[in-house]
Order: C-alpha cells, then sequence, then structure tokens
C-alpha cells in the first residue's frame, strides 16, 4: 500500500517466468526485472491499481490510500 499524493518507488526481487517485467497498466508504466529492479511511480490518487507481469496475469494490487 502507498499513500496518495506522494510519489514512490517499488522494488521487486530477481524475476523468473513471465515474471521478468513487470506492469503497471493502470499508470502506462512497466520495468524489467530479469535481476530484481526498482520502479518510480509519480504521485497517485487513492485508488487501487493493477499489477502483471510482462504476460499479462495478474501478480497483484497496490493500494494506494
Amino acid at each position: 500500500s502507498a499513500k496518495a499524493g506522494l510519489p514512490l518507488t517499488v522494488t521487486f526481487g530477481p524475476g523468473k517466468e513471465c515474471r521478468t517485467t513487470i506492469v503497471f497498466p493502470d499508470l502506462n508504466a512497466s520495468t524489467d526485472i530479469v535481476n530484481g529492479g526498482t520502479i518510480e511511480l509519480p504521485a497517485l490518487a487513492a485508488g487501487t491499481y493493477a499489477i502483471q507481469c510482462g504476460g499479462g496475469g495478474n501478480e497483484g494490487m497496490l493500494i494506494v490510500q
């Protein structure tokens, strides 16, 4: 989860299989995490944002309050 109105950095461990890329489709943002990685996101409005793997599978949600 994250606080609304503040930019944030999300850190991921190394990915495997289709999880070598992480996608935030609602934010038009993605990053390669073959060796782990981070993604910088702008300040977000309150809401729930999908997190998907590069293959389009659901990996979770980012909850912004």
